[in-house]
């Protein structure tokens, strides 16, 4: 398994322009918007999507000049394979995660009058952290069964829908029942200020993960080359 943690390295080392695009897009955008926290929530989202994606191209690119075949030569189980994926997804999203702490903690020194707790840093650096997890659970089952850019198409077009959903979900209520969200949201506050809201959302996202890995091995041992 370690030896295709170093294949993917260097995969990546591969997209390294992308990388460097990446992170200047980050910077550009926080300074541009002196540091706002608008900015650093959307700089933290696109860290952690952006992340994920890197770990699931890297199937596109194994799947490239019929490269399974080869790849199943080595003693590597189809279950290692996969395996190897979420590890390589989890260990870029902490470098991600990594990353958009210390925006947000710059984003504090600099916004001293208006600067938020730590809890409230921690907190948002929990929830953009299960995200990008949950991308990552829905993008390599699909990628892993259909491919190509193709899989990743599909996979962005399912969480846009859940999105879009859920905005429109929360607009609906709102506007029929305004005393039931209002309801919800408080709930909601008092959930994520109490001392329960991180481990229950890193025993949802890691249900998550350990489900779509599940699927996934179940999709990889199935398939033929």
């Amino acid at each position: 398994m370690k030896g295709l943690l170093v294949k993917d390295w260097y995969q990546l080392k591969e997209i390294k322009r992308l990388i460097v695009v990446m992170v200047l897009v980050c910077f550009f955008l926080f300074i541009g918007n002196g540091g706002e926290g608008n900015s650093i929530s959307f700089i933290f989202g696109y860290l952690m999507i952006m992340m994920s994606m890197m770990a699931v191209m890297t199937i596109g690119y194994d799947e490239m000049n019929n490269g399974f075949p080869f790849l199943m030569t080595f003693p590597v189980t189809r279950k290692q394979y996969v395996i190897e994926k979420y590890i390589l997804g989890i260990l870029l999203l902490l470098l991600g995660w990594i990353f958009g702490m210390v925006l947000s903690i710059g984003n504090e020194m600099l916004n001293t009058p208006k600067a938020e707790s730590p809890l409230v840093i921690l907190l948002q650096g929990v929830i953009f952290f299960a995200v990008g997890l949950l991308f990552m659970s829905v993008s390599m089952p699909i990628q892993l069964k259909m491919g190509g850019e193709k899989g990743r198409i599909v996979a962005v077009l399912i969480l846009m829908a859940l999105t879009v959903a859920f905005v429109l979900g929360g607009r609906v209520l709102g506007k029929a029942a305004p005393e039931v969200l209002q309801k919800i949201l408080k709930n909601m506050n008092v959930f994520m200020s109490g001392n329960f809201f991180i481990p229950v959302v890193a025993a949802v996202a890691a249900l998550f993960v350990i489900l779509s890995a599940f699927i996934s091995v179940r999709i990889m041992e199935k398939k033929e080359f």
